[in-house]
């Protein structure tokens, strides 16, 4: 039975991919993880070179595998180089997301329910964040959850095409976010057989061969074709990224920014915000009824699966100090399945819980649209505006562009096209000087107002810098 009419659905459902596509067409890439992640898709894009990230234009960019870029990289090659164009392979693994849940809980459970999970997963906060944002996680999102919904359609109804799936999922992951995503895949289901048993048939019924060449050579090109084009890459990658970044608070062999050091268990602080507002109906919900809600959870198989799928993830993340808060996504779509589960039958009930939820997911939309403009006009957080400046100069081709700044600047760089290049010192400025071409330069008003005057006397301001773009304004060398 339907829990609403398939037209009321869809509008519930486009209601929030609509205004989530708006936002990510009309905001500004941000620093830092936007503006880095779009850079490096740009310069994929620009050089050709489709099997290293680069950094800058001599070094290359280690610490991810290459999915997101190559996605984002061919959205810019066919709709042009946008805001829009570089978050919409976000959107569109986020869509592929909800559609795998949906026929997954359809065919498990009923289509109502189906309806149910998809709301409840898409109208989260997080997911609705990541859906249109440039980063990893929608990938790997997207990787383990196909991946575990294969391997239980296939563990129930031993389906050879869903142990293909399976085994895909794993390539996909690999590709998204590395050897972390076997991880993620690979503990809901051994907790789940320690607990249930079936170990045997569980090994037996998957095709290792295929399912291994499926799932491991296409990946295990690229890895080897990035090893030999840098060398090093694997040994960072594998042993940096995934176990000392994990393992070792406020890691500092990090090269590419400063490692996170939580409070352990912070994850599930991160997990109950960015699940609004279903963590809040799930915590009323419970207090009021705990009991009940404990009983029903040992009801079916797919429950204990989904709880395995939840709880491995969040233990595994409880672990580490060094989380950000995208690693609760994983475990979302299980959390969406199992309340589908345990709300659906209650029909009044569920529909009432999914109009508060859209509707308090596109009023957050809303209001973060207003409160991102207002940040945007001062672009704290962004240098589009001040690289705009920039071009209605219509700058010569030999000039240069440079940011005074302790830290990189991505979202210069980005919108700059590459041009715009970070100096750390006055020393460099003076080099700026000597050269024969008309020069550019972003620095903080009062650094500038700290130049030496043989120094500042070669630069005028621009008269309608707004001194706010990442507080830097513009200036232009003079003869």
């Amino acid at each position: 039975m339907r829990l609403f009419s398939k037209n009321i659905f869809i509008g519930l459902i486009s209601t929030l991919i609509g205004l989530r596509l708006f936002l990510s067409a009309v905001l500004p890439l941000t620093e830092t993880t936007e503006a880095r992640y779009g850079e490096i898709a740009r310069k994929m894009l620009e050089t050709g070179n489709w099997i290293n990230l680069l950094d800058t234009y001599s070094s290359p960019f280690w610490a991810k595998p290459p999915l997101y870029s190559w996605l984002s990289a061919s959205a810019m090659a066919v709709l042009g180089i946008s805001e829009f164009s570089i978050r919409l392979p976000s959107m569109l693994l986020a869509i592929a997301t909800l559609t795998l849940i949906f026929h997954f809980i359809k065919d498990q459970l009923s289509i109502g329910k189906a309806q149910l999970g998809t709301i409840i997963l898409l109208s989260g906060a997080g997911f609705l964040v990541a859906s249109s944002t440039v980063m990893t996680d929608p990938s790997l999102l997207f990787s383990v959850a196909l991946g575990l919904c294969s391997w239980w359609r296939h563990h129930q109804h031993n389906q050879r095409i869903w142990a293909y799936a399976f085994f895909a999922a794993i390539g996909l992951g690999l590709l998204a976010k590395g050897p972390l995503a076997i991880v993620l895949i690979g503990m809901p289901i051994f907790f789940y057989l320690l607990i249930q048993g079936g170990w045997i048939k569980a090994i037996k019924e998957l095709p290792w061969i295929g399912g291994l060449l499926i799932g491991f050579v296409l990946p295990g090109i690229w890895y080897i074709a990035a090893e030999k084009s840098t060398p090093g890459f694997i040994e960072y990658f594998v042993l940096g990224e995934h176990i000392y970044r994990f393992i070792k608070p406020g890691w500092t062999g990090d090269l590419y920014g400063v490692a996170h050091a939580e409070p352990k268990g912070t994850i599930w602080f991160y997990a109950a915000v960015a699940l609004l507002p279903w963590s809040f109906f799930l915590i009323v919900g419970f207090i009021k009824k705990p009991l009940r809600h404990l009983r029903s959870l040992k009801e079916s198989p797919l429950r204990i699966f989904l709880i395995c799928w939840i709880l491995s993830h969040l233990i595994f993340f409880s672990l580490p100090a060094n989380i950000i808060w995208p690693y609760y996504l994983p475990m979302a779509p299980a959390l969406a399945i199992l309340l589908a589960d345990l709300l659906g039958d209650h029909l009044k009930l569920s529909k009432w819980l999914a109009y508060c939820a859209v509707a308090f997911s596109s009023l957050a939309l809303i209001v973060g649209y207003y409160v991102a403009e207002v940040r945007s006009e001062m672009n704290i957080k962004s240098g589009k505006n001040v690289i705009q400046l920039w071009k209605k100069e219509n700058p010569q081709q030999d000039s240069q562009l440079n940011y005074l700044s302790g830290k990189r600047l991505f979202s210069l760089e980005f919108y700059s096209s590459g041009r715009a290049t970070q100096i750390k010192s006055t020393d460099a400025i003076r080099e700026l000087i000597t050269n024969k071409s008309m020069d550019y330069l972003l620095i903080k008003e009062t650094d500038f107002d700290h130049l030496p005057a043989d120094i500042a006397g070669h630069f005028k301001k621009f008269p309608n810098n707004d001194h706010s773009a990442l507080h830097l304004i513009l200036v232009k060398e003079i003869d």
